[in-house]
């Protein structure tokens, strides 16, 4: 990776862009199929196997149906989780935006860096939190 390149994923959630850094990325899979869980949170679809890993699954998307497309697999403090509901637009390394902290820079756009520490703060700050 060159100076001023950070490698990632950029993705579209509703329309708009976000960047998630390859290092909290450990892949991108199929869609698996989604077990809802009683008592989850509003935004955790329920829980998938990926890859022989049981994960959480958190919807970004603000709309309702079921998730299509891909499944992003995320690690936050050592813990995977999935992330559905985005568009995967395209993987490499983006410009960083000197203007802006934890932003990316895709053709004349400043792409935020998904909130990460927040997503996964919603599995832990509801009832549902250690079962």
């Amino acid at each position: 990776m060159t100076e001023g390149k950070r490698a990632g994923v950029l993705l579209r959630i509703d329309g708009a862009l976000a960047f998630l850094p390859v290092s909290s990325v450990l892949r991108i899979a199929e869609m698996p199929a989604i077990t809802h869980v009683p008592g989850a949170p509003a935004s955790m679809l329920g829980i998938a196997n990926a890859g022989g890993d049981v994960v959480p699954v958190i919807s970004l998307a603000q709309g309702g149906g079921p998730p299509r497309g891909a499944l992003v697999l995320c690690t936050w403090l050592g813990e995977p989780f999935g992330l559905a509901g985005a568009e995967v637009v395209q993987t490499g390394a983006f410009e960083v935006d000197g203007s802006a902290r934890d932003c990316v820079r895709v053709e004349s756009a400043r792409v935020p860096t998904l909130d990460l520490a927040s997503l996964h703060g919603r599995l832990r700050t509801t009832a549902w939190a250690g079962r």
